[in-house]
């Protein structure tokens, strides 16, 4: 017996999820914007490596909450640019951002191919998202956008 695959992508869940995140933003960020032992003994050891960041490189941050690894990542050397689609994590990310960090943040939402496709086709030689995949509605046109975002032999770490 085979059954269809079944349609994971909730495009009708994202003004819901955007809502919930700008409620929260600021009270995650007081909470979590440090780092705690999850994000610093297991999430960015393991993603430091497999991302490697290096002085010189071009980093899309997708997803970046209050920036946390914009700024680790800029202080590495790499250029960032980072979005989110919260408001408010957004402005909690330029708070904790000091002016000379070679960071862009932008307001942008991960499903909507043609405005991430603003931000550079084969500029970035890396993409990271971290810890936000599983909150998002829908994914596939990330995905598609990183194919054309990325220079050739890019890599994306999630």
């Amino acid at each position: 017996m085979t059954r269809a695959p079944r349609n994971a992508e909730f495009p009708e869940q994202a003004g819901e999820n955007r809502r919930i995140w700008d409620a929260n933003a600021r009270w995650w960020d007081d909470r979590i914007g440090d780092g705690n032992d999850f994000q610093m003994l297991l999430i960015e050891p393991a993603t430091d490596r497999l991302l490697d960041v290096r002085a010189g490189d071009t980093i899309l941050d997708a997803a970046c909450g209050a920036g946390r690894f914009a700024r680790r990542m800029a202080e590495l050397g790499a250029r960032v640019v980072a979005f989110d689609d919260s408001a408010e994590f957004i402005a909690r990310a330029r708070e904790r951002t000091s002016g000379n960090a070679a960071i862009e943040y932008h307001l942008l939402d991960a499903a909507n191919m043609e405005v991430l496709l603003t931000l550079g086709s084969n500029r970035f030689n890396k993409a990271v998202c971290t810890m936000a995949i599983m909150d998002m509605p829908e994914i596939r046109p990330l995905f598609a956008a990183l194919s054309r975002m990325l220079t050739p032999g890019g890599v994306f770490v999630f």
